[in-house]
C-alpha cells in the first residue's frame, strides 16, 4: 500500500491515523475508497455508472427490465434491486456492488446479495409470470478485480463481451482513483 493514507504514513513513526475527513475510523485505503462518508457521493456515482452501462446494453438487446423498482418481500420489507431482467423463462435479479478486493470481500458481497434478494423469488414469479428466478450478483473490485461468476452472470444477461467488461472495469478504476485523490488534502 503506497497510497498516502494515514495508516500507511504512520509506518514511518507515530502520527495521527484517524481519517482526515470523517475522523471516525483509521484512514486506510479500504476506508477511503469504500467507507468514508466524505466520498459517499462519488461511490454512488461509480456504482450508478456500472448500472447505467449494463442498462444501456439491456436496452440495446430489447430485453424487458425494470430498474431500481421497489418490490414487497414476503417478510414485509421493501427491496430495490438495481435491475430485474425478464426473459421468457425467468426473472433475473441483478444487483451491482463495487467493493475493495481482499480477504474474500468480493465473495462475501456475492453471498450477501444472494441472501438479501432470494426472498423476492415468489414476488418476481407472480408479478412477471415467470417460472423461475435467479439472483445474479454483479460484484466488481474497486481496483479492477472481478469474480469469475460475475463474468458468467454478465454473459447470461448479454453483457459479457470483453470490450464491455473492460470498459466497466476501467471506469471503476478511474472512479476509484478520483475518490482516493479527492480524499487527500495535498
Amino acid at each position: 500500500n503506497t497510497f498516502g493514507v494515514r495508516a500507511a504514513l504512520a509506518r514511518e513513526g507515530p502520527r495521527d491515523v484517524m481519517c482526515r475527513r470523517c475522523h471516525s475510523r483509521v484512514e486506510t485505503l479500504g476506508h477511503v475508497i469504500g467507507e468514508c462518508s466524505f466520498g459517499r457521493g462519488a461511490r454512488i456515482q461509480r456504482h450508478d455508472e456500472v448500472v447505467n452501462a449494463i442498462e444501456d446494453s439491456i436496452k440495446d438487446q430489447g430485453l424487458t427490465y425494470c430498474k431500481e423498482e421497489n418490490f414487497n418481500a414476503p417478510d414485509g420489507s421493501i427491496l430495490r434491486p438495481d435491475l430485474v431482467i425478464i426473459t421468457p423463462e425467468s426473472g433475473l435479479i441483478c444487483d451491482v456492488t463495487v467493493r475493495m478486493e481482499g480477504d474474500g470481500s468480493l465473495q462475501l458481497a456475492a453471498s450477501e446479495k444472494i441472501g438479501k434478494y432470494s426472498i423476492l423469488d415468489e414476488t418476481i414469479k407472480s408479478r412477471f409470470g415467470v417460472g423461475r428466478t435467479a439472483v445474479l450478483p454483479l460484484i466488481f473490485g474497486s481496483r479492477g478485480g472481478i469474480l469469475p461468476r460475475t463474468i458468467r452472470h454478465m454473459e447470461r444477461i448479454g453483457c459479457g463481451e470483453r470490450g464491455m467488461l473492460s470498459d466497466i472495469i476501467l471506469g471503476i478504476i478511474r472512479s476509484t482513483l478520483y475518490i482516493a485523490r479527492g480524499h487527500l488534502d495535498y
